[in-house]
């Protein structure tokens, strides 16, 4: 497949106000950074267009594949940018079926979120 031109890309993305990228195959190949997916992050910051990173790797807190990326890749990724099944099931789950006041949902690892 040719690579698309400028244009062509701006075509594309027309209308697009944030990205959900996958970590597996998009940002990182056997944990090691995809070449210029670094770069594309710094790039999406410095023109402040929103981007989260999705993964279904649960064994890990975000916070700890944050800093694995942000090691790997050599930028600072925050924890925040990163949705995993784990952090995404208490929000969905309350969006859902709102929680008593004051109560507290667990996340299948038994940690308070």
């Amino acid at each position: 497949m040719p690579a698309a031109t400028s244009a062509e890309l701006r075509r594309a993305l027309e209308g697009v106000r944030a990205f959900i990228l996958d970590a597996d195959g998009v940002l990182l190949y056997r944990n090691e950074p995809i070449q210029g997916s670094p770069e594309a992050l710094v790039e999406l910051r410095r023109r402040e267009i929103p981007y989260r990173v999705v993964t279904n790797f649960s064994s890990a807190h975000r916070s700890s594949l944050a800093a694995a990326f942000g090691k790997a890749a050599g930028i600072p990724v925050d924890h925040a940018e990163i949705i995993t099944a784990a952090s995404a099931a208490p929000v969905l789950s309350s969006a859902i079926t709102p929680a008593p006041e004051n109560a507290k949902p667990l996340v299948p690892t038994g940690r308070e979120v």
